[in-house]
């Protein structure tokens, strides 16, 4: 199908690259030309087939086809030519045109601009095949760097007579050293890219279309909390033509997500997945962050009790929710960050933290024995805690385990030793914090020192206990490691090399 549009939208890319500028306008307003909430006002045009009084149909034409139509541009831009042969006394019918430039052959249909508010009147084109008649030639260039090319044997040769319709060459060229390749031919004026052309009575020179080869360069910006890779080049794009920007889940930060792209080029903003035209060099994309909205968990850690769910994004402050619930025999003591460890009073302040993705924040209810009154402050800043002396391990079964996490956990003055901990003088393999035990905590200290090792540093004995991949170094797999072990797929730490 031939497409009258086609031609006038690389005619706009053309404009949008002589500025050297990336835009998304030639692609994506055409849908909201509209103000919002008001239906575009339909656009009616006449499309006229002109005969003149000495032409007449072949045998296989109907009269009716070559009828006036009326098209709706606003709701199907869309018309075909007529089918069938017409007859004018020793000329050869070649097919349609309408502005004498470009050629449409009989019974094809074409997208009509967009933008079209006139009439359109389609001539028919005949030409002589004659001995008599000289064809004309198209002669092709093509310049890159200022050099010209040689198209010896690499071009197929394009002639015709005058209003015959010729489809100009259709090979592509790429110039690796230059970085750039050919893209369909231009008059000067008009360009064709597997268009048919109306020869005229005289010689044609085509320049072939340069464009560059360009990479966007996606980073996430100067920010903490990434979690895996921190650049993406992307595959090579041709200058002026459109194509779709990166999505939101590109990069990965703990706590944000990806709500647009800035251009190097022009500064300006792009959402993701927007639809630009490709600049005529490579340009960097930098991510636009906004915090993730959460339902921070409260959990009670009683049976059949919902969560207390508070709003709140990441680095936003919320307060602790009062203990909606009772527990007999005991006492509410505050409320314990899953991330940190540390213990919040009910009215305290709390700062949201970022979180891997597909998790919320949480905090587990504490209680103590009624009567017994904790020896340490949990109101912030938090008190030093007291670990108690690892002399004898304290084995428990993993009911009782989870139960005393849950509901009887003594005041927050001392720890037991959990089975995860390691013996004096051994490695403790996944406890990158050194709090003794191994969970999603230590997957967040790992990142965090793999994003800002200034900012998130770890210990000597968290560096060794950290590293649990097999290979040397902390990376994002020794994370991806302790997480596997936190959830049970592992049984232990560390992996053995090509685990």
């Amino acid at each position: 199908m031939m497409d009258l549009k086609h031609r006038t939208g690389l005619r706009k890319a053309a404009a949008l690259l002589a500025a050297g500028v990336l835009s998304a306008g030639t692609v994506c307003t055409c849908f909201t030309a509209s103000a919002e909430g008001e239906a575009a006002e339909d656009v009616i045009i006449t499309v006229t087939f002109e005969l003149d009084d000495d032409i007449e149909f072949g045998k296989d034409a109907d009269p009716a086809d070559f009828e006036p139509v009326q098209v709706n541009i606003t709701q199907k831009p869309k018309v075909k030519t007529p089918k069938g042969k017409l007859l004018k006394d020793g000329l050869v019918f070649s097919g349609w045109t309408y502005d004498g430039v470009s050629g449409y052959l009989q019974d094809t249909y074409l997208m009509l601009p967009a933008d079209t508010t006139e009439d359109i009147v389609f001539k028919p084109c005949f030409y002589k095949n004659s001995a008599t008649v000289k064809p004309h030639d198209v002669i092709y260039s093509i310049v890159v760097d200022g050099e010209p090319v040689d198209l010896t044997d690499r071009i197929e040769e394009t002639s015709g007579r005058p209003g015959q319709l010729v489809l100009p060459d259709y090979t592509r060229f790429y110039f690796d050293e230059s970085h750039c390749t050919s893209k369909g031919w231009t008059d000067g004026t008009n360009i064709f890219d597997g268009q048919y052309l109306v020869m005229p009575d005289h010689d044609v020179e085509l320049t072939g279309v340069i464009s560059q080869l360009v990479h966007y360069i996606y980073v996430p910006g100067d920010v903490d909390g990434i979690v895996g890779n921190t650049e993406f080049i992307s595959p090579v794009f041709i200058e002026g033509f459109p194509n779709e920007l990166a999505a939101k889940d590109r990069f990965t930060r703990l706590g944000y997500t990806i709500t647009g792209w800035t251009s190097s080029l022009t500064g300006e903003t792009y959402k993701p997945l927007q639809t630009v035209i490709t600049p005529a060099e490579d340009s960097t994309l930098t991510a636009v962050w906004s915090p993730v909205q959460y339902k921070v968990s409260f959990k009670p850690g009683l049976p059949a009790t919902p969560a207390i769910k508070v709003d709140g994004s990441t680095g936003e402050t919320i307060i602790c929710p009062e203990m909606e619930y009772t527990k007999d025999g005991y006492e509410f003591a505050g409320w314990q960050d899953a991330e940190s460890g540390e213990v919040f009073a009910a009215g305290d302040e709390f700062v949201v933290p970022g979180v891997l993705p597909g998790r919320n924040p949480e905090l587990s209810a504490v209680w103590v024995l009624a009567g017994q009154t904790p020896t340490e402050e949990t109101t912030q800043p938090p008190a030093q805690e007291t670990t108690a002396a690892p002399a004898e391990e304290t084995t428990k079964s993993p009911a009782e385990e989870a139960t005393q996490a849950a509901t009887d956990a003594p005041a927050p003055t001392e720890k037991e030793t959990q089975s995860t901990t390691a013996a004096p003088g051994e490695v403790n393999y996944g406890d990158a914090n050194c709090d003794s035990k191994i969970n999603v905590s230590d997957v967040v200290s790992v990142l965090q020192f793999i994003a800002n090792k200034g900012k998130y540093p770890l210990s000597p004995e968290g560096l060794v206990n950290a590293d649990v991949d097999g290979k040397d170094g902390i990376t994002g797999d020794d994370a991806v490691a302790i997480q596997q072990k936190d959830a049970g797929i592992i049984g232990s730490l560390p992996l053995t090399s090509g685990e």
